[in-house]
């Protein structure tokens, strides 16, 4: 009866069996860090210079005696990827015109200083685009306007110094065009090569209908209005940051 109440007691004090524990992996010998995420472009914003052509039209059937210059400017712009293969964009651009005029020009008989255009406008610019790589991408331009025309005060001598006053234009007009966007500095500094015509329309201001001035010996006169401008042809070069 002590023999079989010993065996009771040893088997009952037996530890339990217990699963084996999984072994540890070794320490990790390389440098531990979170990685750099790739950069991703999604808005360009760029400034560069900008060179107008303005082409005058006739007045009433008869050839323009005064005609606009092409002339420097600068522009400002931002682009935003919508999809690989569209981008939309916002640009403003001014430029400065000097103006050709024939002595008898608007009608005022004696003409002299005529001062410059200055001209402005603020498009918005629907981008169908083509990569080439990846750092190229070919646009075309079209979109929709909104433009500004600017004179300065005129002098003609006739019967002495007489003034025809400032005058000013406002109209809409439908870019289109070409472009392509470079990257220089891969995913931070592009250049930006454009060019577009820009046809006008919906034209109204005191710049295109005549007006009364005093000439140099009290008498009142009628000077005519300036050419309109049907189309513009616009030429970009600019740097863009790359967002």
């Amino acid at each position: 009866m002590l023999a079989l109440f010993a065996a009771d007691s040893a088997w009952a004090e037996e530890p339990a069996p217990t699963a084996s524990a999984p072994a540890r992996p070794p320490p990790f010998a390389g440098e531990v860090g979170g990685g750099e995420l790739p950069r991703t472009r999604h808005i360009d914003v760029g400034a560069g210079f900008v060179f107008i052509s303005p082409v005058a039209n006739s007045l009433e059937d008869e050839p323009a005696k005064l005609h606009y210059n092409p002339g420097p400017g600068g522009t400002g712009y931002a682009r935003i990827l919508l999809h690989p293969y569209l981008q939309a964009a916002a640009v403003f651009s001014w430029a400065t015109h000097s103006l050709e005029t024939d002595e008898d020009a608007l009608g005022a008989h004696g003409l002299s200083r005529t001062g410059n255009m200055t001209a402005y406008r603020l498009e918005a610019h629907i981008l169908p685009t083509l990569p080439i790589g990846d750092w190229v991408r070919l646009y075309a331009i079209v979109g929709l306007g909104w433009g500004r025309i600017e004179f300065g005060t005129m002098h003609a001598d006739y019967n002495g110094d007489f003034v025809i006053r400032g005058r000013g234009a406002s109209y809409f007009d439908v870019p289109a065009g070409l472009g392509t966007s470079i990257e220089v500095i891969p995913r931070w500094l592009g250049v930006d090569i454009a060019m577009w015509a820009a046809p006008t329309f919906a034209k109204q201001g005191t710049a295109h209908t005549p007006l009364q001035a005093i000439d140099g010996a009290g008498h009142a006169r009628t000077v005519g209005p300036l050419p309109e401008v049907p189309v513009w042809f616009v030429q970009s070069l600019g740097l863009s940051v790359l967002l």
